[in-house]
């Protein structure tokens, strides 16, 4: 080779060398993209201005309302400008997201943007579209983030930033409508995992008294249940602690051994309720409602029994007790209102704000329990209705501060979830082939 080729061929290999340098530092060899994109500056300067982009939906338009009310209140100075997303009768659910991810594509949106309706809020934060909130938050002498649930706010915590704040959460609660019936199927004093919680409803036959357990989630089964409405299993899968994919190290079904028991587990349960698709008799539906998220439980809650041998928590595959942040808050990284961003979402946080999201007047809609200590802790009957003393009330405070994990909504995986492993309930494929497809397609997702 003579000396210009080895010339030619040297710099070939630096330039290929540099670029692979440049690509890795990136993010293009697998890391999250969070690493190549940096925080948006903070930005605490006074404006005049704040924007909100609310549903129209009626029940969460009124916190919301009633949130803007009280900011425009205590800060006179600042004009709010709120965009309706939505209809006042249909949760949009499917509208939210869609509009604020092209609002931020373009370098624009509100101010602070709802976290409720992202299918992956983990990828959206790799993104950088929110603003990290920790400088704000240890900067703040008036907040102290011990005032709220931690195990629920370490949910918006993500490669050690705050860049989400949960204003309410799921717990997977079970409260006895009426006293501890003598056939129960399980020992209410002690602890009941998952997968014996999930055994219990597809149990045949049941004890007479079956009608006495439900399960306080607050989630509406809306109109006469079908086998379609039966469909617990997501609910359940949060409520278990198995991860999909861990949202920091991006390893994927990284708890598959508890992730088969917990599919062995529930197969029966969907086999009850799904195996001939047939119409359910009343019966079935009473059944059901070992499983059945409870609506109206602040209105209905004069039915319970709030005895410490009446309330406790479902535990997780590994004993813990694991939540969901199904509300919360974010602060848009490309705002230009960053001060004013943060005190709404303090008003959202605060005590008036916390009572009224579960308030007996919204019971009909309610689907989140406060975050905020002093309103759970409350002896007060102002959040929930029926407890006749500070007594009554402290077996269910007790399970509701029990939380020792939560997670943020993952609709994309459990919808993976759902699509990969169906065959094996309906006995179509092994729990093997159903395992590799669900893996495959969270690989490639992650990959994207």
């Amino acid at each position: 080779m003579n000396l210009n080729k080895l010339k030619a061929v040297t710099k070939c290999c630096i330039i290929i060398l540099a670029l692979f340098i440049i690509f890795s530092s990136s993010g293009c060899s697998g890391n999250s993209a969070r690493n190549a994109i940096p925080d948006a500056p903070v930005d605490l300067t006074p404006t005049d201005q704040l924007t909100l982009d609310l549903p129209g939906y009626q029940y969460l338009s009124s916190i919301y309302t009633k949130a803007v009310r009280k900011f425009e209140i205590t800060y006179p100075d600042v004009t709010v400008t709120v965009n309706e997303i939505g209809d006042s009768d249909n949760d949009p659910s499917d509208q939210y997201q869609t509009v604020i991810t092209n609002e931020l594509m373009a370098g624009a949106g509100p101010d602070v943007i709802l976290t409720d309706y992202f299918l992956d809020l983990y990828k959206t934060m790799d993104t950088g579209a929110f603003l990290n909130l920790s400088s704000i938050i240890t900067g703040d002498t008036d907040f102290n983030m011990n005032d709220y649930n931690v195990a629920v706010m370490a949910a918006g915590n993500y490669k050690n930033g705050q860049y989400i704040m949960p204003i309410g959460y799921q717990p997977p609660l079970m409260i006895l409508i009426k006293s501890q019936p003598e056939s129960a199927m399980f020992d209410v004093t002690k602890p009941i995992n998952i997968n014996d919680f999930v055994k219990i409803g597809a149990a045949n036959p049941l004890p007479a008294d079956y009608e006495a357990f439900v399960i306080h989630i607050n989630m509406p089964m809306l109109g006469k249940p079908t086998p379609k409405d039966l469909s617990f299993c997501p609910y359940l899968l949060n409520m278990s602690g198995i991860c999909l994919i861990n949202p920091e190290t991006k390893a994927v079904l990284p708890d598959e051994a508890a992730l088969r028991d917990f599919c062995e587990a529930y197969k029966p349960f969907w086999e009850t309720y799904h195996g001939d698709n047939r119409e359910l008799s009343y019966h079935d539906i009473n059944r059901a409602h070992i499983l059945q998220y409870a609506t109206n439980i602040e209105s209905q809650v004069s039915s319970y029994d709030y005895g410490a041998n009446s309330v406790f928590n479902i535990q997780t595959y590994d004993g813990g007790v694991a939540a969901v942040a199904n509300r919360g808050v974010a602060i848009n990284a490309n705002s230009k209102n960053q001060l004013n961003a943060w005190n709404f979402i303090k008003i959202l946080l605060s005590d008036t704000i916390q009572i009224y999201m579960t308030s007996v007047t919204l019971a009909e809609y309610s689907d989140a329990d406060p975050v905020n200590n002093a309103v759970i802790n409350s002896s007060s009957d102002k959040w929930l209705s029926g407890a006749e003393s500070a007594e009554d009330q402290q077996p269910l405070i007790e399970k509701l501060n029990a939380v020792t994990s939560c997670t943020l909504p993952t609709p994309r995986l459990t919808d993976f979830f759902m699509h990969s492993i169906t065959p094996y309930f309906n006995g179509d494929k092994s729990l093997d082939d159903c395992i590799n497809d669900l893996r495959g397609k969270i690989n490639m997702y992650a990959s994207e």
